[in-house]
């Protein structure tokens, strides 16, 4: 009988919280990774401090940043739409309609009526 669990790792971060891994592969030694991420960080931290080249200074900081959730966002949608001064009450309620339930299926949740 196999094992289907799916392995976490944890790999320390500068702030101590922890990112999640999913094991994708049986094959890896996670536990060697394991022990050897906090080893990468302080290598990480030192070249964002003492690096010669300011270019692998500036990759360092921005490595570091991503891995403590500060990761800049990769793509911004911009919509440009009407004054609500210029909006009657129906289609300020459509568009509040509309961010509410774009907000809920981008968090997976189930609208029900109550």
């Amino acid at each position: 009988m196999t094992d289907n669990k799916k392995k976490v790792l944890v790999i320390p971060n500068i702030h101590s919280a922890g990112i999640e891994l999913l094991a994708a592969r049986p094959d890896v030694d996670y536990q060697i990774l394991e022990s050897q991420a906090p080893k990468a960080i302080s290598q990480i931290q030192s070249l964002a401090e003492k690096a010669e080249s300011e270019n692998v200074r500036l990759k360092a900081n921005a490595d570091l940043l991503d891995r403590a959730g500060w990761k800049p966002v990769d793509k911004q949608e911009i919509t440009e739409t009407s004054a609500i001064e210029d909006m009657s009450d129906e289609e300020l309620q459509a568009q509040l309609d509309s961010y509410f339930e774009a907000e809920v299926q981008e968090r997976g949740m189930k609208l029900v009526q109550a």
